[in-house]
């Protein structure tokens, strides 16, 4: 049987139409999980992830409800706005903040080239 022969093709194209794009936002989410993991903050990435999964818990049967199989594609919404809360977290962290006002010298403890470094790689 065709993929065209049912109602499913534009169930799904529509699902598809909002949640593909939703994938930067996952992606984007989860490299800034990883930056504030890096800088040793682990409680605010899963608290993020709670409140994400919390959001497409309570809203998605609601939306899929409304709006059929296209409201399904709610998590995205819900992905968006714990992205959202995760970037204002970012701007908040201190370690961040000094390391990005620091010098990379400063960050790195490495020596600033030239000065005193060996002179046949670091010249």
């Amino acid at each position: 049987m065709p993929l065209s022969d049912g109602p499913a093709l534009p169930l799904a194209v529509g699902y598809f139409a909002i949640s593909l794009p939703g994938i930067a936002v996952f992606h984007v989410q989860n490299l800034l999980d990883g930056i504030l993991k890096g800088a040793g903050d682990t409680r605010t990435p899963t608290r993020l992830a709670l409140l994400a999964n919390g959001l497409i818990s309570a809203l998605d049967p609601l939306l899929i409800h409304r709006y059929g199989v296209r409201g399904a594609a709610s998590t995205v919404l819900c992905r968006r706005a714990a992205l959202g809360v995760g970037l204002l977290a970012l701007r908040r962290n201190a370690l961040l903040r000094a390391a990005a006002a620091a010098r990379p010298s400063e960050v790195t403890g490495a020596a600033p080239r030239g000065a005193g470094a060996h002179p046949c790689c670091c010249g």
